[in-house]
């Protein structure tokens, strides 16, 4: 294969975001077999088990051993892929090896300022690292976008060297761990409504930015005046009903109801953050950065990030410093209101924990209180009806295993544009087809629009609205000119092979009927992404 090969897989790639067509539609024909090698790579500990599975962890995964395993499994119908008219089978049957590390130390891996710094870190993967020579990752696997999302001419001077490719996507699921003396009645849900146009400070808002008022005789910021704000009423004795909250705090002790509001963030910068933040601003949220550069300094001053700060002491499992400690942390601290992947979620909590309806748990020894999923309005309230929607569903399979079942939008209506407008009625989220900057996200407050049956066939009802996207991240060009250096690979020849095994693991990662199958089959947290961005 000459040695533009890579180059012609990225321009078909825009081609297939921008016009939704993509070089692999060619008919089959007698393949042509093309060297691979055994390669290495490494990326965020969330999307571990994404990449190489989850085994008996927590009781998820029994059937499912990531996306790694199943390609490296069946060499014969995975490792091939179409270009140009002729189909290429890889020789060697090569394989992945995918390493946790995290999203920053994956971009430093690869040098996401540009090759023109030759700065490179082979030391950010420490098993490629530890080979004989040390040997650079063939791709890395993010879980926000890296700076470097290449459009322009790969053959132009100066040109991006890296391009991205988002793979999956999970829900950031909003998490209730009620104050103990607070009880909602049997079926009852917490509604978060986002802005409608015309309205300012949504109860979203309200929650993440201290803008709950006094509300029914509760002071501001509390729960009850949360609870109050969300549509429930108070009662004080009897049970409560699914629209009440039986309330036995005191006012004077702050306990109940009266109890403050906790907010539960990640400590220091996080992609949850991000998405989370992003989807208050297309919300409606002026006040909110688009895009915030260092999210976790977005919140008020009084939130708890878990490291003994703003007058807290540190979380029971220590600083929030990942998706699944926040969790730990919220559910283990009554009064508490935090945020992450659906994965983590689900994950971090032995048992069949997460379900759609209020729970109650005595997590790490606390008093026994309830704790939630947030239902978080998924249009824009202009039907005349609000919808609400839950990130995912908790399972057991007929195996025996838990299987997490995430509530996301996988439809085809992609948005070409990167503005989102609060009149908008068609498109989903902020894909960014044609921009430069998928920004880690595709949240989309009307999402209902675009999940209804009455909208598209065989979508969700009610799809959840907030999300982050996986990426996986290869070189343009795997031995020529934008490569920063063909030595990192040992030689030239190997670079290209590198190459060829990693476009071979990418087309069939994006691959409807390959590895979006095995994510929408593995029921670990993850969903592929939408249609419109899967090679058919």
């Amino acid at each position: 294969m000459n040695r533009t090969w890579l180059s012609r897989l990225f321009a078909g790639a825009l081609v297939f975001f921008g016009a939704m067509g993509f070089v692999g539609s060619a008919p089959a024909l007698a393949a042509i077999n093309e060297p691979g090698v055994d390669i290495f790579a490494s990326g965020s500990t969330t999307l571990n088990v994404l990449q190489n599975g989850s085994g008996l962890k927590n009781g998820f995964g029994s059937n499912w051993s990531g996306l790694v395993n199943v390609w490296t499994a069946n060499p014969l119908a995975d490792q091939r892929w179409s270009s140009g008219g002729e189909t290429f089978q890889l020789t060697g049957d090569p394989t992945v090896t995918y390493t946790p590390t995290s999203t920053y130390d994956a971009d430093n891996e690869f040098d996401t300022e540009g090759p023109e710094t030759d700065t490179v870190d082979l030391t950010q993967d420490p098993v490629a690292d530890a080979q004989d020579p040390p040997v650079l990752d063939g791709f890395i696997s993010t879980d926000e976008p890296p700076s470097q999302m290449g459009v322009a001419d790969p053959a132009s001077s100066g040109g991006v060297a890296e391009q991205g490719f988002p793979i999956a996507q999970a829900p950031v699921a909003l998490i209730f761990s009620l104050p103990t003396g607070v009880r909602i009645g049997a079926g009852g849900k917490i509604g978060l409504i986002n802005n409608a146009p015309g309205v300012t400070d949504s109860t979203l808002q309200a929650i993440l930015e201290n803008k709950v008022g006094p509300t029914a005789g509760y002071p501001g910021n509390t729960w009850g005046a949360f609870l109050s704000r969300a549509g429930l009423t108070a009662v004080t004795s009897g049970t409560p009903t699914a629209t009440q909250f039986l309330d036995t705090g005191s006012a004077s002790a702050q306990t109940g109801g009266y109890q403050p509001l906790e907010l539960e963030v990640r400590n220091g910068d996080a992609p949850e953050t991000k998405v989370l933040q992003t989807f208050m601003n297309v919300s409606g949220d002026a006040s909110m950065a688009y895009g915030p550069s260092d999210a976790e300094n977005n919140w008020p001053s009084d939130a708890n990030d878990g490291a003994r700060s703003n007058g807290y002491a540190a979380g029971p499992f220590g600083a929030n410093t990942a998706g699944t400690t926040l969790v730990k942390n919220t559910l283990a601290t009554p009064g508490t209101i935090g945020y992450a992947l659906f994965s983590d979620a689900v994950l971090a909590v032995p048992g069949n924990s997460f379900e759609a309806a209020l729970q109650t748990t005595t997590y790490n020894g606390t008093p026994s209180h309830q704790y939630a999923f947030a239902a978080v309005q998924s249009d824009e309230g202009t039907t005349g009806t609000r919808h609400y929607a839950v990130p995912g569903t908790v399972a057991t399979n007929a195996s025996g295993a838990l299987e997490a079942i995430p509530n996301l939008y996988t439809g085809d209506s992609i948005n070409r544009g990167c503005q989102y407008s609060l009149t908008q009625t068609t498109g989903v989220g902020d894909w960014c087809i044609s921009g430069d900057d998928y920004n880690g996200f595709s949240s989309d407050p009307a999402i209902y629009l675009h999940s209804a049956p009455s909208s598209e066939s065989g979508q969700r009802v009610n799809a959840y609205p907030i999300d982050e996207v996986a990426f996986d991240t290869g070189w343009i060009d795997y031995n020529e000119g934008d490569l920063p250096d063909p030595g990192f690979y040992n030689s030239p020849v190997n670079a290209t092979d590198t190459g060829n095994t990693w476009k071979s693991y990418y087309l069939w990662v994006e691959k409807s009927t390959g590895g979006q199958a095995a994510i929408a089959s593995a029921k670990v947290g993850w969903a592929p992404v939408p249609i419109g961005l899967q090679i058919p």
